[in-house]
């Protein structure tokens, strides 16, 4: 019965470690912007990338596929052709997925 305590809290224990992400230092700016915003983060792999942008219902209003990307630091622009409102910005990095919010200002 001792065994199979320390046997599960060493297995709970190490899932407690989160899988290193595959891209850190994630930013959005401006925020709020006008037509455009700037997306950086950092790669530790490379990655094939894509940026989307998204209305609130997750609607895919423009997409830019970016490739594949060394690792290190990265910085891209993106033009909304959107209205003033709240949007998703989307960063898919493989198979990771990272979100964020972006308003629309005019």
């Amino acid at each position: 019965d001792l065994l199979l305590k320390a046997r599960v809290r060493d297995l709970l224990l190490s899932n407690e470690r989160p899988a290193p992400s595959p891209a850190s230092d994630l930013w959005l700016a401006p925020n709020p912007g006008k037509d455009r915003f700037r997306i950086g983060f950092e790669l530790r792999h490379p990655r094939t990338v894509s940026v989307e942008l998204l209305d609130l219902t997750g609607k895919l209003l423009q997409s830019s596929q970016l490739g594949r990307l060394s690792p290190g630091k990265q910085e891209f622009s993106f033009e909304a052709k959107t209205p003033p409102g709240l949007y998703l910005v989307r960063l898919q990095t493989g198979d990771a997925i990272y979100t964020l919010k972006w308003s629309s200002v005019r």
